[in-house]
């Protein structure tokens, strides 16, 4: 969120990247293919962690302003 006092436009494109399920569902398969069990909790807890943003109605970013997420436009 601070980054937004810099740039919107990079602030949300992090933000996004961040905040979509491709990053913690690859962490997963990483845990289960290698032999790395530790990492299993970190995509688990990060997966909780965008639910809970999806169930409170937070999503994705537009670059304009931070709390505009894109779930209010649906």
């Amino acid at each position: 969120m601070l980054g937004y006092l810099i740039d919107a436009t990079c602030s949300a494109a992090f933000y996004n990247l961040v905040h979509t399920y491709a990053g913690p569902v690859v962490l997963l398969l990483l845990s289960f293919a290698l032999p790395a069990p530790q990492l299993a909790p970190f995509g688990l807890i990060w997966l909780a962690h965008l639910g809970f943003d999806r169930r409170l109605g937070f999503g994705l970013k537009y670059p304009l302003f931070f709390k505009e997420p894109h779930l209010e436009h649906v």
